[in-house]
């Protein structure tokens, strides 16, 4: 194998772009079953709502949510919304921080959803908390003191459960500003279906270009692998020839040399591309801060033993299957 190696190095240039094609090849083939979980979790299920931050909101459901946020928090979110238009709708600014905002503005929506939705009953609704602040029957730090105590309690409900709260809550936003659910339901799965079309384009594109690009290598290596063996063929004296029988010859200058292009071309296709989609699959997944990446890790390094054990067994045969094809062509 390391003898290979030293054989591409007359080819540095295409085999450095041969490992730029698998890394674009790795993170498109890493980048469609996320896209596939998004059309499945948000698509279908959100209805295309992807988090708890509206694309568009009307001042007075911002106006409701300061009641449920700290004053940090309320000039946050005043500050992520471009300015009212005439129906009083604002927009997200895409500039803001959206990961932030998205923590600020999750316990806010959640509490507003079950409100309205009388799930902690008729006594509590938005003009009664309204009412009570204004009145100075409860203080704002009472009322977040009250939220930050029932959320301590609902402490087991994860963290996707709340979200898909909060997007209910979204939605509902949406459709109080009139729009059609369905439409920004089907234009998120056209963009998410677009986008893993690309991706399996780019990845079948880099494929070829790798298939393509190996071949070029493996035959330039095959090429002056017999250039060598001719010129010290032809170099052998009459004891050296003695030494070497002409089945030996034959098989070195014909099946040697296309095993070792073979190799090369399976070298440079997929021996390169199992490293680099294992250590792109490894940093994508703790990326994600998964509990139970390390069953990644895991698995990746019991491939690579299996790999190792492998490749240990098969080479004696591989050596003794070139001796038998040695004894076929002397005969």
């Amino acid at each position: 194998m390391l003898n290979i190696l030293r054989f591409l190095k007359d080819s540095k240039k295409y085999v450095a772009m041969i490992i730029l094609l698998l890394i674009v090849q790795a993170y498109c083939d890493l980048a469609l079953p996320g896209l596939t979980s998004n059309i499945l979790n948000v698509g279908l299920q959100q209805g295309g709502i992807e988090d708890a931050v509206p694309a568009t909101i009307r001042q007075e459901s911002m106006d409701d949510l300061c009641l449920f946020m700290s004053e940090e928090e309320g000039k946050l979110l005043n500050a992520s919304y471009l300015s009212a238009d005439e129906k009083g709708i604002r927009t997200f600014d895409k500039t803001a921080d959206r990961e932030t905002l998205q923590s600020a503005l999750l316990i806010p929506e959640v509490v507003i959803y079950q409100i309205e939705s009388g799930r902690f009953g008729d006594q509590m609704t938005l003009e009664g908390v309204k009412y009570a602040l204004a009145s100075g029957m409860m203080t704002k730090e009472d009322l977040l003191a009250g939220i930050s105590q029932g959320m301590t309690m609902m402490s087991d409900l994860s963290e996707s459960y709340l979200n898909q709260i909060a997007v209910y809550y979204v939605s509902g936003e949406y459709e109080a500003q009139g729009l059609d659910l369905n439409k920004i339901r089907n234009r998120y799965l056209l963009g998410i279906g677009g986008r893993m079309l690309l991706m399996a384009f780019f990845m079948s594109l880099a494929a070829v270009l790798t298939g393509l690009i190996a071949s070029i290598v493996s035959a330039g290596v095959g090429r002056g692998l017999r250039l060598r063996l001719y010129k010290k063929v032809m170099s052998f004296t009459g004891a050296e020839m003695e030494r070497f029988s002409p089945a030996s010859l034959i098989t070195r200058a014909t099946n040697d040399v296309q095993q070792i292009q073979f190799v090369s071309v399976m070298l440079l296709r997929m021996v390169a591309y199992a490293p680099i989609l294992a250590i792109a699959g490894i940093i994508k997944v703790t990326q994600y801060g998964s509990g139970m990446s390390w069953i990644i890790i895991l698995a990746v390094v019991l491939l690579s033993a299996c790999v190792g054990i492998l490749v240990a067994v098969a080479m004696p045969k591989f050596q003794k299957m070139q001796s038998l094809v040695a004894r076929l062509n002397l005969v």
